[in-house]
């Protein structure tokens, strides 16, 4: 994305104050450092008090367990009875105390709709439920794309698929497939 793309991007979704921040921040340098953006999440983010996430897998959980540092009341929404099944056993077994301590996780909810002030979902048993929200995150999952690798190989650059252009497995795989790839090439 270019700066400019940025910028309107920015001129849209943030206050003048904020993109006054912003824009010291990078004349700074601050916004270089991860350590100094991970202290500043802390004073202040681009999200309300009250967040609601939908989608209990591996980036919705790890997003709930960020926002529970960073003082946000969070309630996550996943529509299986199985939330974070896309993360090792011990990870899993973490994050899952964490948000199940420090915010709310509801199985086989299906949210119906998501208004201004909320979000309407049923329960389990099908009972109409509404969870007061300032800001509203799906994280829905992933899927497959190798849309890049198939445009390569048909100019005849030689492709190696891994990762999520291959398979879904996330950084882990991601991580494993480059290794294999690398030893073979």
């Amino acid at each position: 994305m270019t700066n400019d793309g940025a910028d309107e991007i920015a001129r849209r979704k943030l206050n003048l104050a904020q993109r006054a921040m912003f824009k010291a921040g990078g004349v700074l340098r601050v916004t270089d450092s991860a350590q100094a953006i991970q202290n500043l999440s802390k004073l202040w983010m681009p999200l309300g008090r009250r967040v609601v996430i939908v989608g209990g897998g591996l980036v919705g959980l790890e997003l709930a367990e960020f926002l529970i540092a960073r003082g946000r009341e969070v309630t996550v929404l996943e529509p299986s009875d199985k939330p974070g099944r896309e993360l090792a056993v011990v990870r899993r077994w973490r994050v899952l105390d964490a948000v199940e301590t420090h915010a709310k996780l509801h199985r086989q909810a299906q949210v119906s709709e998501i208004t201004a002030q909320d979000v309407r979902w049923t329960d389990a048993q099908g009972a109409p439920q509404r969870t007061p929200a300032d800001s509203v995150v799906l994280a829905l999952g992933a899927s497959t794309d190798d849309s890049v690798a198939t445009a390569l190989q048909a100019c005849g650059v030689p492709v190696h698929r891994i990762g999520d252009c291959a398979d879904l497995g996330y950084i882990e795989r991601a991580m494993h497939d480059g290794h294999r790839v690398g030893r073979q090439v």
